[in-house]
């Protein structure tokens, strides 16, 4: 055929009408090379006039699928992955018997489920041919499809691998791995826009460069034919999606890129002047598929990984045996990659994950292959500079094996210990921002630690271009340490946390905390979204199902040295006193051991999420430590739902939202609703001197004492605390009796009837903003102990 053919899976097939050389062929055998993204017919000889067809599918479940003119149906054994060149060969004798018809995947006999044909031999010849498609009409297949062969003999074992070796070279390199490289390069594609998110009005750049690609062509929010590099700039006057198809010999790729706007808004104040927001992130994580040119190495239970990865480069796609388990540590080495091409290590079960953009469960591991680490050690670690690694589908955990080091549970057995699970980048080692491993990628993982396991932490991001994405990171829990689930120290980022279940004891996330060792390095770019933060009130003494060990708990998401950070369409749930005060956040900057004095928290955004459960909801605090240049500013709380405050067993400060230390500047608090039934002391805590600051047009249980600072309370504290551009104004209190305000504030008694003002969040778009947040859009239901 000399070229791919391209199927898009919605109408697109090829007829070649009845050609007599495929008449009535018994036996018969069909080779080919396929790389499906859509189930469907591959081949069929069949239409409506037909007295006897045969068919090729690609199935659901990944299995190919095979009927045969006498009615005999043929399954592979496995599944083959989507996105791969995969070679596929049918063959059968001529008979009904059950022994006459075999599937070979990658030129290994993976001869599933056969069900004997029941039919006398009956004619084909008045059938045409299709490739793509069942009749032309429907059952259309998605993806590419090279090198078909149909012969009219039964082909032998070696003379299907010889058919694959006309495409391609196949070797084990060693026991329970596979190497087989198509010769038919796919075109490449990387799009991106720069910045990501802006304001109404303003203007972006989308740059592309394409290879093994004719041409490009855009959709979406553009459209036309472009050249296959080459850059453009946008206006949108809304958040826009763009998207880009590159074709070539080798078949296309597309990729979509979407650009945040957000409307501009100045703070028109009684002291004249305004606030300038935070900037939002500038740059983000590309995390979409890559389409991969290389080699594919199966490595099957038994194989050694770290050979697999040592021996693979950029563009190969390592295939991990579902079920088998892998030991770590598994260092991701530095490889040679000028043309930026990524190595993805999967799941040879992928087909049965939920799909991109959906949170895998604890479930789903049954199709995953395990990377385990049997000692205190990370089971995967970045090595210095390592880049392009794409993780999909594999679960990552300890061994459990009991540690002097851990705690003894009630029921007298040891937990096991562990430093942590995947570090990407090491502080210390990494001095220099060339040193820092980028672009690396966990998508539809599990991260856990074991349950009686004391695990630091599921994912350090030491690094720059790195995402924890449609995953499950749980378990992270340490009695007298800090633990987290996603925590970064030494790393410039930009960071993508998005659609993730994440639970931990100490910080669920958290940026900064040790002093970096890069000169200047501050976290930035971090995208924070659709996540559900979580620790489990088993963590908690007291409750009815506590666990019996007393982990450290503090926070949901804490900062030290980070700028840049998006927060948006999360639900945080759960936080409690023990060795913090039960704030869900706590956004500040921190020399921690006085040697960052640039340390900063900055430029941040919270906006549409809901924090519930928990002893205090908001607090920006003051820098820690000595010698830092700047106290932290431009932050923006905005259409937020804080609610469940205060209410056993969530116990803390009691507080709402605070804001304390000399110097922090240009403050952002508007639209929030936060209401509870809980003793809380103070809606509004605020301290010293803050530069330029808005409090307006949210709803607010007052609390014992309402607005609050030390020695006075009420609104009247409100200047005296305040320099510079003050907007305190539009806002609700629930409060059961009304007082007098000079501010213009309504005091009601309900939540009702504060939301009947228009004020506070608007709770539609905060619940159509965190909607896949709990269930990562599928349809799980949390166990006993994650429920509310």
């Amino acid at each position: 055929m000399g070229e791919a053919l391209l199927f898009d899976g919605a109408d697109d097939y090829v007829s070649l009408d009845s050609p007599t050389t495929l008449d009535d062929l018994s036996p018969m055998s069909i080779a080919f090379w396929v790389n499906p993204t859509k189930a469907g017919y591959i081949i069929s000889k069949r239409d409506a006039s037909c007295s006897g067809y045969w068919r090729i599918a690609f199935y659901a479940n990944g299995k190919v699928g095979i009927l045969n003119v006498k009615g005999a149906t043929t399954e592979s054994a496995v599944s083959i992955p989507t996105g791969v060149w995969t070679h596929v060969a049918y063959t059968w004798d001529g008979t009904n018997a059950v022994s006459g018809t075999k599937v070979y995947i990658n030129g290994q006999d993976q001869t599933g489920l056969v069900t004997a044909g029941a039919n006398s031999a009956a004619s084909d010849a008045s059938c045409n041919v299709y490739l793509g498609s069942r009749v032309g009409t429907s059952d259309f297949f998605g993806g590419s499809l090279d090198e078909l062969h149909i012969y009219g003999a039964t082909l032998s074992s070696g003379e299907v691998s010889q058919d694959m070796n006309n495409l391609a070279t196949s070797s084990t390199s060693s026991a329970g791995t596979t190497t087989t490289t198509p010769s038919n390069p796919a075109p490449t594609l990387s799009f991106s826009a720069s910045p990501v998110s802006i304001l109404s009005g303003g203007a972006t750049t989308l740059s592309w460069s394409a290879s093994n690609a004719d041409g490009c062509s855009a959709s979406g929010g553009w459209s036309g034919n472009l050249s296959i590099s080459g850059s453009q700039s946008v206006s949108p006057a809304q958040s826009t999606t763009y998207a880009l198809s590159c074709s070539g010999a080798g078949g296309s790729v597309s990729k979509s890129t979407t650009v945040s706007v957000s409307a501009p808004v100045t703070q028109v104040t009684s002291s004249s002047g305004s606030i300038s927001l935070p900037t939002l992130p500038q740059v983000s994580v590309d995390t979409s598929m890559p389409t991969q040119t290389g080699q594919t190495i199966t490595v099957n239970a038994g194989g050694n990984l770290q050979t697999a990865i040592d021996n693979a480069q950029p563009g190969d796609t390592i295939v991990l045996q579902a079920g088998a388990t892998f030991t770590g540590k598994i260092t991701l080495p530095l490889k040679s990659n000028p043309n930026n091409k990524w190595i993805v290590i999967k799941s040879s079960q992928e087909s049965q994950l939920p799909p991109p953009g959906v949170r895998v469960q604890p479930g789903n591991s049954v199709n995953m292959p395990k990377i385990v680490t049997t000692n205190s050690d990370y089971a995967i670690q970045a090595a210095q500079s390592a880049s392009y690694y794409r993780f999909i589908g594999v679960e990552v955990t300890d061994n459990g094996a009991p540690s002097q080091y851990a705690p003894t549970f009630p029921d007298g057995t040891k937990g096991s210990y562990n430093y942590g699970l995947i570090e990407l980048g090491r502080a210390g080692r990494d001095t220099q921002l060339t040193h820092l491993p980028h672009h690396i990628i966990f998508d539809r993982s599990y991260i856990h630690a074991q349950p009686k396991t004391s695990s630091r932490r599921g994912v350090v991001f030491n690094g720059a271009h790195q995402a924890v994405i449609d995953s499950y990171v749980s378990d992270f829990k340490e009695v007298g340490a800090d633990s987290q689930a996603i925590a970064g120290f030494n790393g410039s980022g930009p960071f993508k946390i998005v659609n993730n279940y994440l639970e931990a004891a100490g910080e669920n996330i958290m940026f900064g905390g040790s002093d970096p060792s890069i000169s200047n390095l501050v976290a930035s770019d971090i995208e924070i979204r659709g996540n559900y933060v979580f620790k489990p009130v088993s963590w908690k003494t007291g409750t009815s199902n506590y666990v019996g060990v007393q982990w450290t708990i503090k926070n949901l998401l804490e900062t030290k040295n980070a700028s840049r950070m998006l927060v948006e369409g999360n639900v945080f749930e759960n936080s409690w006193a023990q060795a913090q005060t039960g704030w869900a956040m706590i956004l500040r900057n921190a020399n921690q051991t006085g040697g960052c004095t640039w340390c900063i928290g900055s430029h941040f955004t919270l906006r549409n999420n809901i924090i519930r459960n928990v002893g205090a909801g908001i607090n920006i605090g003051t820098s820690q430590g000595t010698g830092t240049t700047a106290e932290p500013h431009h932050m923006l709380i905005e259409n937020n739902i804080l609610e469940n405050i205060a209410v056993s067993p969530f116990i803390g400060d009691n507080r709402g939202i605070q804001v304390l230390g000399n110097g922090i500047a240009d403050i952002v608090i508007r639209k929030n609703t936060l209401y509870t039934t809980g003793s809380l002391t103070a809606g509004l805590l605020m301290e010293a001197t803050i530069n330029n600051f808005e409090y307006a047009d949210n709803i607010n249980t007052w609390g014992q004492y309402g607005v609050v600072k030390s020695g006075g309370t009420g609104e009247s504290i409100i200047p005296t605390v305040v320099s510079g551009v003050l907007n305190y104004s539009g806002n609700v209190y629930i409060k059961p009796t009304s007082i007098s305000s000079s501010y213009g504030s309504i005091f009601v008694s309900t939540l009702s009837a504060a939301e009947a003002t228009g004020k506070g969040a608007n709770r539609a778009q905060v619940n159509q903003a965190t909607q896949y947040a709990i269930s990562g859009g599928g349809t799980y239901t949390p166990p006993l102990q994650l429920l509310r």
